[in-house]
């Protein structure tokens, strides 16, 4: 078992491998010996979504101000893995086996190229940090933008027009839940307000018994009164 930390979002898929691996999350700052920092590519990172770019660039600079001195692991490389491959693994040691990135969705792979092209940096840090990762024996990444070159424009055009679709799945769903928040809303008034009228129903009818009672005492009364009266004459 070891345990890991990450200055940037990780994807959910890759949270719940270290989770099956029996890997223990722990915050940035409380680094140990079994620790191990673990980085994300650009593209992946931006498929999370969580991080404004300066939270993206502050990611990096972080994880190589920590490289020295720790284990790190590309996050990518890490998906080549089962969870039983993963948990017989320990930091120092050579992961199982050869892990090699992946290939970007081509529209994240556009939006990476796009971002590289306007902050250099980021491609330099992200190969900087895999170079000195644990890769289980494959070659550190030399050319990360040649991944990211788009030669499937169909695929590109399908992927974009799947997000968008998914997109208004998503506002649907979320039009359907309002309208059903609502639908629950006017069910609890309609609850509450016959409950209120029960209440006052309950009441009246107790109103009446009483009245019923004393309307009965007062004619008993009147019929002993006539009964007096009839004597006395």
């Amino acid at each position: 078992m070891f345990r890991w930390a990450s200055a940037q979002p990780l994807p959910q898929r890759l949270e719940q491998l270290l989770e099956r691996a029996g890997a223990l999350r722990c915050d940035w700052a409380e680094k140990s010996s079994d620790e191990v920092l673990v980085f994300l590519p650009p593209h992946l990172l931006l498929s999370c979504g969580r991080l404004p770019l300066a939270g993206i660039e502050a990611s990096y600079r972080l994880l190589l101000e920590a490289a020295g001195t720790a284990v790190l692991l590309n996050g990518e490389r890490l998906l080549n893995l089962d969870a039983a491959e993963l948990a017989s693994w320990k930091p120092g040691e050579p992961l199982p086996k050869a892990c090699s990135p992946g290939e970007p969705a081509p529209l994240e792979a556009a939006l990476t190229a796009a971002l590289l092209e306007a902050e250099p940096p980021l491609e330099a840090a992200y190969l900087d940090l895999d170079a000195r990762s644990e890769r289980g024996g494959a070659p550190a990444e030399l050319d990360y933008r040649a991944r990211l070159r788009c030669s499937d424009a169909p695929g590109l055009v399908a992927h974009w027009n799947q997000q968008l679709e998914r997109s208004q799945a998503e506002q649907d769903l979320e039009l359907l839940r309002l309208q059903l928040l609502e639908v629950e809303q006017e069910c609890e008034r309609q609850f509450l307000s016959g409950r209120e009228t029960a209440g006052k129903l309950s009441w009246q009818r107790r109103l009446n018994e009483q009245a019923a009672k004393q309307l009965g005492s007062y004619g008993a009364l009147v019929q002993q009164l006539l009964s007096l009266q009839g004597r006395l004459l």
